[in-house]
């Protein structure tokens, strides 16, 4: 986590109103169940599977790895976050661009796109490559056995969510 401060100056000092535990919860948990639903609906629908959930690692809003364009701080492929930060501004649009893929997420999206069009129907994640610009994403194999459990019945529970404490 990138910035170290309590509630509100989280939000304020760089578009990151979360805690640390919510953050982790939401890479560890919710994300791979996310995941694995949408590759059991695409193997349902005998259409080929993009895992795109970790493309963006360690270029999320909030990731240490990576540092948040502004004024100081020009923008850049290798070393900015790919997504749009937090806002609570009243602009059109501000709020609803929060954490959507910003111009760099975009090239990088397009581009796991472009490689899986050129790969048939196989199952692929796409991954980033560390300190490299969109470009340089990669397609890596699905495992067989990500796609059986993903073939398994959908749960019946949410995973746990921790408890959540308002800013």
């Amino acid at each position: 986590m990138r910035y170290p401060g309590e509630k509100y100056d989280r939000l304020t000092q760089g578009g990151c109103p979360f805690f640390d535990e919510d953050l982790t919860w939401a890479h560890d948990a919710l994300v791979p169940q996310i995941s694995t639903t949408l590759a059991a609906a695409a193997r349902t629908g005998g259409a080929e599977f993009l895992d795109l959930s970790r493309a963006f690692e360690g270029r999320e809003v909030c990731s240490d790895s990576t540092v948040q364009a502004g004024p100081g701080q020009q923008p850049s492929g290798s070393t900015s976050e790919w997504a749009r930060f937090v806002t609570s501004g009243a602009g059109q649009g501000q709020r609803q661009e929060s954490m959507h893929p910003n111009y760099y997420g975009q090239l990088a999206l397009g581009t796991c796109l472009g490689l899986q069009l050129d790969r048939g129907r196989e199952n692929h994640s796409c991954v980033n490559s560390a300190g490299s610009g969109p470009g340089a994403m990669r397609l890596r194999p699905v495992p067989a056995q990500a796609l059986s459990r993903a073939s398994a019945p959908p749960r019946t529970s949410s995973p746990q969510m921790p408890r959540l404490t308002s800013l």
